[in-house]
Parts: structure tokens; sequence; C-alpha cells
């Protein structure tokens, strides 16, 4: 492996590291913000259920309000972006883990990331049409 393909992965997995610290940190601000708003201790642990039934809740409010298809496009969308994404992390910690780094590693990973942030990029496409609903809504009670 080059000095080169070696740096590259290096600074890959660097970057995702930070990047996994900056959302960590950034999550719990939030998460004491909201715990000290409800008076209850609420931990990443207890906040991914959360979240998970809060988005069902919101597609099933779009569904029941006659928006299936934005409901359909949100839920499709999301689970692209997740799926994705764990597909890159994972693929950057495999190739990480290997003692070679190809070329065709660095396109392998050029290419997992390249479909990471398209997919998140149509989910928050689909997220602000859904805002744009929710605000909306609110206006109207």
């Amino acid at each position: 492996m080059s000095d080169d393909d070696r740096s590259y992965r290096d600074a890959e997995l660097q970057y995702q590291k930070q990047r996994v610290a900056e959302l960590a940190a950034e999550l719990d601000v939030h998460l004491r913000e909201l715990s000290a708003a409800v008076d209850t201790e609420i931990t990443r642990d207890s906040v991914k259920p959360m979240i998970a039934i809060e988005t069902q809740r919101l597609i099933e409010t779009l569904r029941q309000r006659g928006h299936s298809s934005l409901a359909q496009q949100y839920d499709a969308t999301l689970s692209e972006w997740k799926r994705r994404e764990e597909q890159f992390v994972a693929l950057v910690a495999t190739l990480h883990a290997q003692p070679t780094f190809t070329a065709e590693d660095r396109a392998r990973i050029d290419a997992a990331r390249a479909a990471s942030d398209e997919a998140l990029e149509q989910y928050e496409r689909v997220a602000a049409q859904v805002d744009a609903w929710l605000d909306a809504q609110e206006r109207n009670e």
C-alpha cells in the first residue's frame, strides 16, 4: 500500500470519527436541554426508540390526512439514507482494518460516500416538504 493510499484511508477514518464525535456532542447538548425541560433524564439509548416512534407517528399522520404519497416518500428516503450511511461507515471500517488499500478501495469509498450524500439530499428534499406541510397544519389550527 502506498503512503498516499494509507493517508487517504486514515484520513477517511479520522473524518468519520470526528463527524461522529461532533454529532454525538450536539445530541448530548440537545438531550440535556430536553431532559431539563421535561425534568426527566433522556439518554441516547432512550431517544432512539422515541425518534422511531415519532417518525412512525408522523408517517401515519400524513397517511391519515390524505398524503400517503408524501408519507411513502418520507419513509423510503429516510430508510435509504440510513441504509447508505450504514454501508458507507461499514465499508470505511472494513477497509481500514485491511493491511492494504488499493485504488479500487478508494473508488469504492468515494462511490459509497457519494451514494450516502445523494440519499441524504433526497431525504432532505422530502423532509422539507413534510416540514412545509407541518407548518401549514400549525397555521390552520
